[in-house]
């Protein structure tokens, strides 16, 4: 296993713990009107679909991030960027759960969850946009996120919005 492959595997466990302690804020940021108890199971389930299916979803994160990488020739020298680690796994949740038919709130939680981390990553180079967390959280709630931005569209979004707020923190 090479170093990069040892780093993602460790990054990506990082990444699964943060994104079970953060469901909650990611549904009330984007005000989905579940109430406590809904979230708490969310959570739960989550953790559970996780835990049982650890090896399953980091084989389809890191083939969706082979792919992405090789498509783009965008190959990292030390580490994957967070930023295609979490879309990537938010990415694969969303698909697992949605061929599973599971209840449709959870799978938004899910979605909104990863806008609120997206959105902490750009507040870490002053590049917070409501009416993009707007959109994409209306997208989310009409079911049509991935529809409208394909499969990489709005991981290319935020990432662009990153890396340009973090080149003009340079300047």
């Amino acid at each position: 296993m090479s170093q990069l492959d040892v780093n993602f595997k460790r990054d990506f466990i990082e990444a699964l713990d943060n994104i079970v302690c953060r469901l909650g804020q990611g549904a009330k940021i984007c005000n989905c009107n579940a109430d406590d108890r809904f979230i708490f199971a969310c959570v739960e389930f989550v953790e559970e679909e996780i835990i049982n299916n650890t090896n399953d979803i980091f084989t389809a994160v890191h083939g969706k991030i082979d792919r992405y990488i090789n498509d783009f020739s965008v190959a990292p020298k030390v580490s994957i960027d967070e930023h295609k680690t979490y879309f990537f796994i938010f990415h694969t949740l969303h698909e697992r759960l949605s061929k599973n038919n599971e209840d449709k709130k959870i799978v938004q939680i899910i979605l909104y969850t990863m806008v609120y981390i997206f959105d902490d990553l750009l507040n870490l180079v002053n590049a917070r946009r409501q009416a993009l967390n707007e959109r994409v959280c209306q997208m989310i709630k009409n079911g049509t996120l991935f529809k409208k931005t394909g499969d990489i569209g709005l991981y290319l979004t935020y990432k662009c919005l990153y890396n340009s707020a973090k080149d003009n923190q340079k300047n």
